[in-house]
């Protein structure tokens, strides 16, 4: 099933993503409904990206592709009060040229919005090698991402960490450590920020 039909859902799941992040709503009730259909369709996300033979379909040109649009969406429709998305926590929001994206041209996300400080934590976390399964059962949110963030300076727990990736995050956290330095990234998140 997962090799016949994952793609082909992946797809469906996206679509369903993209349409219901665009939908405005005008009580904390349909806030509600929205944000649990789109935290399903993130779970499904979540769920492929622990697959490292699944992998590859989240990094699909259509699922690239809405990504920024989905998180562009979040801001704009939903209380800043409202539960996290967090499709940046999937395979997709481990490409740094896809988090890149989110934060340059006119339809760049509000750098002083939650959605925005997620990416570029984001971002350092992808770099520093954090393993997605550290996350997985927690509610992951952008108020403990920040207490995170503090102590994310502890040498001992940055080893532990990397030994936690599996070869194929290292793998690809090389490649995207190589995309920031050659795509000028830490110059793109700074002109962003200032």
């Amino acid at each position: 099933f997962r090799h016949d039909h994952c793609e082909r859902a992946l797809q469906l799941v996206n679509q369903i993503l993209e349409v219901n992040s665009a939908v405005a709503v005008y009580t904390k009730e349909q806030e509600e409904i929205k944000t649990n259909l789109s935290m399903e369709c993130v779970r499904m996300f979540r769920a492929v990206s622990r697959r490292p033979e699944l992998r590859r379909f989240l990094r699909s040109k259509e699922v690239g592709g809405s990504f920024k649009l989905i998180l562009q969406n979040e801001e704009q429709f939903h209380s800043p009060l409202n539960r996290d998305i967090i499709i940046e926590r999937t395979w997709t929001g481990r490409c740094c040229e896809t988090l890149l994206s989110t934060l340059a041209g006119a339809e760049a996300l509000d750098g002083l919005k939650k959605v925005a400080f997620r990416i570029v934590n984001r971002i350092a976390d992808v770099l520093d090698g954090r393993s997605d399964l550290v996350d997985q059962g927690k509610t992951v949110n952008w108020e403990n991402v920040g207490q995170r963030e503090a102590r994310m300076w502890d040498e001992d727990a940055m080893r532990k960490g990397l030994r936690s990736l599996d070869d194929m995050e290292w793998e690809d956290r090389e490649l995207q450590h190589q995309m920031i330095v050659s795509d000028c990234g830490v110059g793109r998140v700074l002109a962003f920020m200032f």
